[in-house]
């Protein structure tokens, strides 16, 4: 199979075009016509995890984060980013990206994390055609509170940690998410009616707007919470018919003190 036979195959659940304008997705390193018999995935493209690939005998990497993103003015293989677009040609791994259009798919990262959350007929936070958008909202499986909701989500998404802001005994019966940086998007969940918004990276002006107006929220690991959707995404590249590795890549060591 070619690499550009891979990126057909993800364009049938995830099209490149649903990506947002600002970003890069689809091959960043190596050929459309390269061969490739064996797929990794993974969350980020760093060396650790191409040397993984390499490991594992994967000659095509897909990944969630893009590995070009901002505009590359040299090639300095000092700098991560060079290091690896280096590294990728030199063990003939070609690199593709499924990042906002991973985002907004039908089965793609937020759909999985409302499955384990939300009442089936949830719906995207920013919808678009076809039952693709952004985020997910709708009403809890089961109406708890805002303590056990955070005990829920760090059990069913496997996160290290959860930070919540609103009384823990509040009962919450609707909720709202976005995988990854949603912060921008609370007003949004607010407008739905829901009663907590779930998501990561929020700022602290956006957490006191938010919390000012009655809203609780949960503020979980950017990559962790994305990383659930993995093993959906290594399912459905299964159904190209190469075989598919996860890649065990776990992101930076975190330290946290209270």
């Amino acid at each position: 199979m070619l690499v550009i036979d891979i990126i057909n195959h993800i364009n049938t659940f995830a099209p490149l075009s649903l990506a947002e304008p600002w970003d890069n997705v689809g091959l960043m390193v190596g050929s459309s016509q390269w061969r490739a018999s064996k797929i990794g995935v993974a969350l980020d493209p760093d060396v650790h995890v191409l040397e993984e690939a390499r490991g594992e005998k994967c000659d095509c990497l897909v990944v969630h984060h893009p590995l070009i993103f901002s505009p590359l003015k040299t090639i300095d293989l000092e700098s991560p980013v060079s290091l690896v677009i280096q590294k990728a040609l030199e063990y003939g791994i070609a690199v593709i990206s499924v990042h906002t259009n991973w985002d907004k798919a039908r089965e793609g990262v937020n759909v999985q994390l409302a499955r384990p959350l939300l009442k089936e007929g949830f719906l995207p936070l920013l919808p678009m055609e076809n039952s693709e958008g952004l985020g997910a909202w709708g009403s809890l499986l089961k109406p708890c509170s805002l303590q056990n909701l955070m005990v829920k989500l760090r059990n069913d998404w496997n996160l290290s940690w959860v930070t919540g802001y609103g009384e823990p005994d509040r009962i919450v019966k609707t909720a709202a998410l976005c995988g990854g940086s949603g912060g921008d998007l609370w007003t949004d969940a607010l407008d739905k009616g829901a009663d907590v918004y779930i998501t990561a990276d929020m700022k602290y002006h956006q957490i006191l707007d938010a919390c000012s107006l009655g809203m609780a929220l949960c503020v979980v690991d950017h990559g962790e919470m994305e990383r659930y959707s993995l093993a959906a995404l290594c399912r459905l590249m299964a159904l190209s018919n190469l075989p598919v590795v996860q890649l065990k890549d776990k992101g930076p060591n975190r330290l946290q003190i209270e």
